[in-house]
């Protein structure tokens, strides 16, 4: 069965961010809002793997799970559209940005670090935070990240409601290529 593809997207949608950004929730709930299938990278990894990402941290390393990870995207990655939240690492690689940039519409998920540690402070399976101070790891990664993260497409604040951000991005895909710009406000933005 054919969706319903409101936008008349060409290709997909590729979320990135942070952890803690709110990709998977964000991408589902965008999935849901304009009928196109949902794709989170880091659940299909530990479906191949059948182990958690953490545990492929403990019993490889993360050279091997990223190794995995862009694997997957790949094969994700192809030009039907759907939405994809990529694990926080992903964007960081200078090959697999570079294939993102070229084959989807990039979305970075834009969060203040102070909200990011709130998200996640307590979260015993972001492999990165294991036996680290939330924190001062958080800032380190926000420094590192970020400026690899601001090549993505589009950049949208995602200190906001789940709903509100939904709006945003679909606010911003209808500029870039809708015909009818007013019918789908009308019809698709809360």
């Amino acid at each position: 069965m054919q969706q319903n593809n409101i936008f008349n997207l060409t290709k997909p949608i590729v979320l990135v961010g942070m952890m803690g950004s709110g990709k998977t929730l964000i991408g589902r709930l965008l999935s849901k809002k304009i009928s196109l299938p949902f794709v989170d990278i880091d659940q299909e990894v530990e479906k191949i793997e059948k182990r958690t990402i953490k545990k492929i941290f403990e019993e490889k390393n993360e050279g091997f799970f990223r190794k995995v990870e862009e694997k997957t995207l790949l094969k994700f990655l192809d030009s039907r559209p759907k939405i994809i939240a990529t694990g926080g690492g992903t964007f960081i690689s200078t090959r697999i940005r570079k294939i993102i940039l070229k084959r989807s519409i990039s979305i970075w998920l834009k969060v203040e670090t102070k909200s990011l540690v709130e998200r996640i402070k307590y979260s015993k399976k972001r492999p990165l935070l294991n036996n680290v101070d939330t924190k001062e790891k958080i800032e380190e990664l926000v420094k590192n990240r970020y400026p690899f993260y601001k090549q993505a497409e589009i950049v949208i604040d995602s200190n906001s409601t789940p709903k509100n951000i939904v709006k945003k991005i679909c606010q911003k895909i209808s500029i870039m290529g809708s015909d009818n710009e007013k019918i789908l406000q009308e019809k698709f933005l809360y």
